[in-house]
Protein backbone atom coordinates (compact mmCIF):
# COMPACT_ATOMS: atom_id res chain seq x y z
CA UNK A 1 0.00 0.00 0.00
CA UNK A 2 2.84 2.37 0.78
CA UNK A 3 4.33 1.76 -2.65
CA UNK A 4 1.00 2.54 -4.37
CA UNK A 5 0.58 5.69 -2.29
CA UNK A 6 4.11 6.88 -3.17
CA UNK A 7 3.52 6.22 -6.87
CA UNK A 8 0.28 8.18 -6.79
CA UNK A 9 1.97 11.11 -5.03
CA UNK A 10 4.77 11.08 -7.60
CA UNK A 11 2.21 11.11 -10.41
CA UNK A 12 0.41 14.05 -8.82
CA UNK A 13 3.70 15.97 -8.47
CA UNK A 14 4.54 15.42 -12.15
CA UNK A 15 1.07 16.56 -13.22
CA UNK A 16 1.34 19.68 -11.05
CA UNK A 17 4.73 20.53 -12.59
CA UNK A 18 3.31 20.16 -16.10
CA UNK A 19 0.38 22.40 -15.21
CA UNK A 20 2.72 25.06 -13.80
CA UNK A 21 4.88 24.91 -16.92
CA UNK A 22 1.83 25.17 -19.13
CA UNK A 23 0.52 28.16 -17.18
CA UNK A 24 3.91 29.88 -17.34
CA UNK A 25 4.12 29.36 -21.11
CA UNK A 26 0.61 30.70 -21.59
CA UNK A 27 1.45 33.77 -19.49
CA UNK A 28 4.64 34.40 -21.46
CA UNK A 29 2.75 34.00 -24.73
CA UNK A 30 0.10 36.53 -23.65
CA UNK A 31 2.81 39.01 -22.66
CA UNK A 32 4.52 38.56 -26.03
CA UNK A 33 1.24 39.13 -27.88
CA UNK A 34 0.55 42.31 -25.90
CA UNK A 35 4.07 43.61 -26.42
CA UNK A 36 3.91 42.88 -30.15
CA UNK A 37 0.54 44.56 -30.41
CA UNK A 38 1.97 47.64 -28.69
CA UNK A 39 5.00 47.66 -31.02
CA UNK A 40 2.77 47.39 -34.09
CA UNK A 41 0.65 50.29 -32.85
CA UNK A 42 3.74 52.35 -32.16
CA UNK A 43 5.20 51.57 -35.61
CA UNK A 44 1.92 52.39 -37.32
CA UNK A 45 1.78 55.70 -35.47
CA UNK A 46 5.33 56.50 -36.54
CA UNK A 47 4.48 55.69 -40.15
CA UNK A 48 1.39 57.87 -39.99
CA UNK A 49 3.39 60.76 -38.52
CA UNK A 50 6.08 60.33 -41.19
CA UNK A 51 3.51 60.40 -44.01
CA UNK A 52 1.84 63.46 -42.51
CA UNK A 53 5.16 65.29 -42.19
CA UNK A 54 6.18 64.27 -45.69
CA UNK A 55 2.94 65.55 -47.23
CA UNK A 56 2.98 68.78 -45.26
CA UNK A 57 6.74 69.41 -45.53
CA UNK A 58 7.24 69.67 -41.76
CA UNK A 59 10.61 67.89 -41.55
CA UNK A 60 12.62 71.07 -41.09
CA UNK A 61 16.41 71.09 -40.98
CA UNK A 62 18.26 67.77 -40.78
CA UNK A 63 20.10 67.09 -37.55
CA UNK A 64 23.84 66.57 -37.26
CA UNK A 65 23.43 62.80 -36.94
CA UNK A 66 21.18 62.66 -40.00
CA UNK A 67 23.74 64.59 -42.06
CA UNK A 68 26.55 62.34 -40.85
CA UNK A 69 24.58 59.18 -41.62
CA UNK A 70 23.70 60.55 -45.06
CA UNK A 71 27.34 61.18 -45.99
CA UNK A 72 28.39 57.81 -44.59
CA UNK A 73 25.60 56.09 -46.57
CA UNK A 74 26.81 57.77 -49.77
CA UNK A 75 30.36 56.62 -49.02
CA UNK A 76 29.23 53.05 -48.40
CA UNK A 77 26.89 52.96 -51.41
CA UNK A 78 23.64 52.63 -49.43
CA UNK A 79 21.24 53.82 -52.12
CA UNK A 80 18.04 53.38 -50.12
CA UNK A 81 19.32 55.41 -47.14
CA UNK A 82 20.39 58.21 -49.49
CA UNK A 83 17.04 58.11 -51.24
CA UNK A 84 15.16 58.34 -47.94
CA UNK A 85 17.23 61.34 -46.88
CA UNK A 86 16.64 63.01 -50.26
CA UNK A 87 12.90 62.45 -49.93
CA UNK A 88 12.84 63.94 -46.43
CA UNK A 89 15.15 66.91 -46.90
CA UNK A 90 15.44 67.36 -50.66
CA UNK A 91 13.46 70.61 -50.50
CA UNK A 92 15.57 72.07 -47.69
CA UNK A 93 18.16 74.45 -49.06
CA UNK A 94 21.68 73.06 -48.75
CA UNK A 95 20.59 69.77 -47.15
CA UNK A 96 22.03 67.65 -49.98
CA UNK A 97 25.29 69.62 -49.94
CA UNK A 98 25.95 69.27 -46.20
CA UNK A 99 29.58 69.04 -45.03
CA UNK A 100 30.34 67.75 -41.56
CA UNK A 101 33.33 65.45 -41.91
CA UNK A 102 36.91 66.48 -41.18
CA UNK A 103 37.84 66.93 -44.85
CA UNK A 104 34.54 68.62 -45.70
CA UNK A 105 33.49 66.20 -48.44
CA UNK A 106 29.88 66.22 -49.55
CA UNK A 107 27.83 63.09 -50.13
CA UNK A 108 28.13 63.66 -53.89
CA UNK A 109 31.93 63.79 -53.64
CA UNK A 110 32.02 60.58 -51.58
CA UNK A 111 29.74 58.74 -54.00
CA UNK A 112 31.74 59.99 -57.00
CA UNK A 113 35.02 58.88 -55.47
CA UNK A 114 33.70 55.39 -54.77
CA UNK A 115 31.94 55.04 -58.14
CA UNK A 116 28.38 54.70 -56.81
CA UNK A 117 26.62 55.72 -60.01
CA UNK A 118 23.04 55.33 -58.76
CA UNK A 119 23.67 57.61 -55.81
CA UNK A 120 25.41 60.19 -58.02
CA UNK A 121 22.46 60.10 -60.42
CA UNK A 122 20.00 60.42 -57.53
CA UNK A 123 21.75 63.40 -55.97
CA UNK A 124 22.23 65.17 -59.29
CA UNK A 125 18.57 64.71 -60.17
CA UNK A 126 17.54 66.03 -56.73
CA UNK A 127 19.53 69.20 -57.28
CA UNK A 128 22.81 68.62 -55.45
CA UNK A 129 25.47 71.16 -56.42
CA UNK A 130 28.43 69.39 -58.12
CA UNK A 131 30.74 72.39 -57.56
CA UNK A 132 30.72 72.44 -53.75
CA UNK A 133 34.32 72.37 -52.53
CA UNK A 134 35.83 70.62 -49.53
CA UNK A 135 38.53 72.03 -47.25
CA UNK A 136 41.15 71.40 -49.97
CA UNK A 137 39.08 73.12 -52.65
CA UNK A 138 38.29 69.87 -54.49
CA UNK A 139 34.91 69.24 -56.09
CA UNK A 140 33.16 65.95 -56.81
CA UNK A 141 34.66 66.04 -60.32
CA UNK A 142 38.18 66.06 -58.87
CA UNK A 143 37.51 62.88 -56.91
CA UNK A 144 35.74 61.12 -59.78
CA UNK A 145 38.67 61.86 -62.11
CA UNK A 146 41.24 60.82 -59.51
CA UNK A 147 39.45 57.49 -59.03
CA UNK A 148 39.02 57.04 -62.83
CA UNK A 149 35.24 56.61 -62.54
CA UNK A 150 34.17 57.37 -66.10
CA UNK A 151 30.39 57.03 -65.57
CA UNK A 152 30.45 59.35 -62.56
CA UNK A 153 32.51 61.90 -64.48
CA UNK A 154 30.01 61.77 -67.30
CA UNK A 155 27.07 62.31 -64.92
CA UNK A 156 28.76 65.26 -63.26
CA UNK A 157 29.62 66.92 -66.55
CA UNK A 158 26.05 66.48 -67.76
CA UNK A 159 24.97 68.22 -64.52
CA UNK A 160 27.00 71.29 -65.58
CA UNK A 161 29.93 70.69 -63.25
CA UNK A 162 32.80 73.13 -63.70
CA UNK A 163 35.22 71.25 -65.95
CA UNK A 164 38.09 73.62 -65.03
CA UNK A 165 37.43 73.81 -61.29
CA UNK A 166 40.64 74.28 -59.34
CA UNK A 167 41.49 73.33 -55.79
CA UNK A 168 43.72 75.17 -53.33
CA UNK A 169 46.79 73.94 -55.21
CA UNK A 170 45.38 75.01 -58.60
CA UNK A 171 45.00 71.37 -59.67
CA UNK A 172 42.25 70.80 -62.24
CA UNK A 173 40.17 67.67 -62.93
CA UNK A 174 42.05 67.17 -66.22
CA UNK A 175 45.30 66.90 -64.28
CA UNK A 176 43.74 64.30 -61.97
CA UNK A 177 42.52 62.26 -64.94
CA UNK A 178 45.92 62.47 -66.63
CA UNK A 179 47.66 61.37 -63.43
CA UNK A 180 45.26 58.44 -63.16
CA UNK A 181 46.18 57.46 -66.73
CA UNK A 182 42.61 57.19 -68.04
CA UNK A 183 42.50 58.33 -71.70
CA UNK A 184 38.70 58.00 -71.90
CA UNK A 185 38.17 60.52 -69.11
CA UNK A 186 40.84 62.80 -70.58
CA UNK A 187 39.07 62.76 -73.95
CA UNK A 188 35.71 63.37 -72.29
CA UNK A 189 37.01 66.38 -70.35
CA UNK A 190 38.57 67.79 -73.50
CA UNK A 191 35.23 67.37 -75.30
CA UNK A 192 33.68 69.53 -72.57
CA UNK A 193 36.26 72.25 -73.29
CA UNK A 194 38.74 71.58 -70.50
CA UNK A 195 41.83 73.77 -70.82
CA UNK A 196 45.01 71.63 -71.02
CA UNK A 197 47.51 74.47 -70.54
CA UNK A 198 46.79 75.33 -66.88
CA UNK A 199 49.58 74.89 -64.33
CA UNK A 200 49.33 73.76 -60.73
CA UNK A 201 50.49 75.95 -57.86
CA UNK A 202 53.29 73.93 -56.28
CA UNK A 203 55.45 72.53 -59.08
CA UNK A 204 53.98 74.43 -62.08
CA UNK A 205 53.00 71.18 -63.78
CA UNK A 206 50.56 71.04 -66.65
CA UNK A 207 48.25 68.12 -67.44
CA UNK A 208 50.97 66.85 -69.78
CA UNK A 209 53.40 66.54 -66.86
CA UNK A 210 50.83 64.48 -64.96
CA UNK A 211 50.25 62.28 -68.01
CA UNK A 212 54.01 61.75 -68.31
CA UNK A 213 54.06 60.76 -64.65
CA UNK A 214 51.45 58.06 -65.32
CA UNK A 215 53.25 56.96 -68.49
CA UNK A 216 50.01 56.52 -70.46
CA UNK A 217 50.77 57.28 -74.12
CA UNK A 218 47.10 57.65 -75.06
CA UNK A 219 46.64 60.42 -72.51
CA UNK A 220 49.82 62.11 -73.70
CA UNK A 221 48.72 61.96 -77.33
CA UNK A 222 45.26 63.37 -76.54
CA UNK A 223 46.76 66.28 -74.62
CA UNK A 224 49.30 67.04 -77.35
CA UNK A 225 46.58 67.06 -79.99
CA UNK A 226 44.49 69.36 -77.78
CA UNK A 227 47.28 71.93 -77.82
CA UNK A 228 49.09 71.29 -74.56
CA UNK A 229 52.55 72.80 -74.99
CA UNK A 230 55.37 70.31 -74.94
CA UNK A 231 58.06 72.86 -74.04
CA UNK A 232 56.53 74.10 -70.78
CA UNK A 233 58.88 73.44 -67.87
CA UNK A 234 58.04 72.98 -64.22
CA UNK A 235 59.38 75.10 -61.37
CA UNK A 236 62.45 72.84 -61.31
CA UNK A 237 62.99 73.20 -65.05
CA UNK A 238 61.65 69.75 -66.00
CA UNK A 239 59.61 69.15 -69.12
CA UNK A 240 57.13 66.32 -69.45
CA UNK A 241 59.77 64.26 -71.26
CA UNK A 242 62.20 64.73 -68.35
CA UNK A 243 59.59 63.38 -65.95
CA UNK A 244 58.94 60.37 -68.18
CA UNK A 245 62.69 59.72 -68.33
CA UNK A 246 63.09 59.98 -64.56
CA UNK A 247 60.26 57.48 -64.03
CA UNK A 248 61.58 55.23 -66.84
CA UNK A 249 58.44 55.34 -68.96
CA UNK A 250 60.20 54.48 -72.21
CA UNK A 251 57.31 54.71 -74.64
CA UNK A 252 56.07 57.99 -73.16
CA UNK A 253 59.56 59.50 -73.33
CA UNK A 254 59.92 58.45 -76.95
CA UNK A 255 56.57 59.93 -77.92
CA UNK A 256 57.32 63.24 -76.22
CA UNK A 257 60.78 63.40 -77.72
CA UNK A 258 59.57 62.75 -81.25
CA UNK A 259 56.50 64.98 -81.09
CA UNK A 260 58.58 68.12 -81.23
CA UNK A 261 60.33 67.06 -84.41
CA UNK A 262 57.11 65.65 -85.94
CA UNK A 263 58.93 62.65 -87.42
CA UNK A 264 56.42 60.12 -86.20
CA UNK A 265 53.37 62.16 -87.22
CA UNK A 266 53.48 62.70 -90.96
CA UNK A 267 49.77 61.91 -91.48
CA UNK A 268 47.40 63.82 -89.27
CA UNK A 269 49.42 63.39 -86.06
CA UNK A 270 48.87 59.63 -85.99
CA UNK A 271 51.25 57.22 -84.29
CA UNK A 272 51.33 53.45 -84.34
CA UNK A 273 52.44 50.98 -81.69
CA UNK A 274 54.71 49.33 -84.28
CA UNK A 275 56.57 52.59 -84.82
CA UNK A 276 57.13 52.91 -81.10
CA UNK A 277 58.39 49.34 -80.84
CA UNK A 278 60.90 49.90 -83.63
CA UNK A 279 62.48 52.86 -81.87
CA UNK A 280 65.43 52.48 -79.53
CA UNK A 281 66.30 54.60 -76.54
CA UNK A 282 69.40 54.88 -74.44
CA UNK A 283 68.28 52.59 -71.62
CA UNK A 284 66.71 49.20 -71.13
CA UNK A 285 63.05 48.24 -70.91
CA UNK A 286 60.74 49.57 -68.23
CA UNK A 287 61.22 48.07 -64.78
Amino acid sequence: MDTLRMGKEYKDDVLDEWRRRDARKRREWRELVERTRFDVKKTAQKCADYVRQFLSGEFGEPSYSEKRNFIFAAYQGDFHACKLYALKFGEVEGALDCQIEVDGKTALACASEKGHQRIVQLLVNRGADPDVRDRYGCTALHYACEAAEFECVELLLEAQADVDARNRFNVRPLMKAAEAGDPDIVDLLLEFAATPSHRDKLEKWTALHYAAKSGDTDCILSLLKAGCEYSKASSTGQTAQDIALDLRHKRAAIMLGKWRRRKLFPQGNKISAQALDELEWGFGPDD
